[in-house]
């Protein structure tokens, strides 16, 4: 569906949000334009958990208690429970771990990436049949993405369904 014509004001810290994700495909213009870049975001909405994201990278910080505010603050937004999952390590933080992935999915059912974090989290938690029919949506939703691709065939490969798993 394409609409034609359409045009939405974008909030202040989602234009930083874009700009910070496309970040690595422009001119490297240093880490000091990153870190004001970053700052900016921060300063426009202190919670974004984009920025929050790049922050903790930058200062080489735990991410853990960023990716908790930024969940507090956005309790609505994938982005901020996919930060949350990412720095839950470890296998006693797996449930929690879990909880923010299928959460991140729950908000963004046609995010394929939402729906591949989960189906991996659940394929390395040994639970291939509840992560098989997530993988196969974000499958069909990014045909063309390799590590999507990759999480299906291991999904059907560990449910022993080689023969499916070879082709994709």
């Amino acid at each position: 569906r394409i609409l034609v014509g359409f045009e939405q004001a974008m909030p202040a810290p989602e234009v930083h949000a874009l700009r910070l994700a496309l970040w690595s495909h422009g001119p490297d213009r240093g880490q000091a334009a990153l870190r004001a870049e970053v700052e900016e975001a921060l300063r426009e909405d202190p919670a974004h958990p984009v920025g929050l994201q790049i922050l903790a990278e930058l200062d080489r910080v735990d991410p853990l208690p960023l990716a908790r505010a930024a969940v507090a603050g956005h309790p609505d937004d994938p982005r901020a429970h996919t930060f949350l999952a990412g720095a839950l390590e470890g296998k006693g933080a797996q449930s929690e771990r879990e909880a923010a992935y299928r959460r991140a999915a729950d908000l963004a059912p046609d995010n394929p990436a939402a729906l591949n974090n989960l189906a991996a989290e659940l394929l390395q938690a040994g639970r291939s049949g509840e992560a098989l029919p997530v993988a196969r949506r974000a499958a069909t939703l990014a045909p063309w993405s390799p590590p999507l691709l990759a999480t299906y065939a291991a999904v059907l490969s560990d449910l022993g369904r080689c023969a499916e798993a070879i082709p994709v």
